[in-house]
């Protein structure tokens, strides 16, 4: 049976919740304000439980979007929010440096993952994908996509390689070549054909845009060329956007 939509908007989901790049270093800090107020979650509906007073240290434990996890020598953990962290003092008396998703961490982004939605000759498609830069202007990236008929469904798996020559711009446009498979399987109160693998080539373009923080808006269109055993190759056009983060 082929997975549905949902599995791909959950996979998603799930990840842009989790917490920030891996690797990032979270140390004890100073709290510098005259107060730093703890809360039992991370958002400003949880209730206030602590106050943190000025001089006190603090332990990070992780961070999830704007909110850190932290412990207080007594023990006590909780969460406090990216406004009030900034203002805080590292062990050397520095302020502390904070990745908080810039525009300028988008063009030195080295993972994304996407979710995206759009036409497949005539049938819907959602897709995931993951990709990674080896430099601001050369990437590659696999995805999974999912097509949706009326009379029959696809799975199809692909890999690309993506060349952005222009990364320094906000709307950064890109141009991809690859291939991949794909298996269609005809509705099953259809007779006639069976499910069948195809090998598949593309090219395509597309275009990246910076919203905010971790998330861009992504916009492509690829040329399939599938090749099957019947007398002729088939060429399909796709059309897809949909939104993706970085990490």
């Amino acid at each position: 049976m082929l997975p549905t939509p949902y599995i791909f908007i959950t996979l998603i989901t799930l990840l842009s919740l989790s917490n920030v790049t891996a690797g990032e270093e979270y140390f004890n800090v100073e709290v510098t304000d005259p107060f730093l107020e703890l809360r039992t979650g991370p958002g400003r509906g949880y209730p206030i439980v602590d106050i943190i007073e000025r001089g006190e240290q603090i332990r990070v434990l992780k961070r999830r979007t704007d909110w850190f996890k932290v412990e207080i020598n007594r023990g006590k953990p909780g969460w406090t929010s990216i406004d009030q962290f900034k203002t805080t003092l590292d062990l050397a008396g520095e302020q502390v440096q904070i990745n908080d998703g810039k525009q300028s961490d988008y063009s030195d982004r080295n993972w994304e993952m996407g979710v995206m939605t759009g036409d497949f000759a005539g049938a819907r498609i959602v897709a995931l994908y993951l990709g990674y830069s080896f430099t601001p202007e050369f990437s590659a990236e696999v995805g999974l996509s999912q097509v949706i008929g009326n009379y029959s469904s696809g799975l199809m798996a692909n890999a690309s390689l993506l060349m952005k020559p222009f990364s320094f711009w906000g709307v950064e446009p890109f141009f991809m070549l690859g291939g991949g498979a794909i298996t269609t399987e005809a509705d099953s109160s259809l007779a006639g054909d069976e499910a069948r693998t195809e090998a598949a080539a593309h090219v395509g373009l597309g275009l990246h845009y910076y919203i905010t923080r971790r998330f861009m808006f992504r916009l492509d269109y690829k040329n399939h060329l599938l090749f099957t055993d019947r007398t002729e190759n088939e060429e399909i056009d796709e059309w897809k956007a949909g939104f993706a983060f970085f990490f």
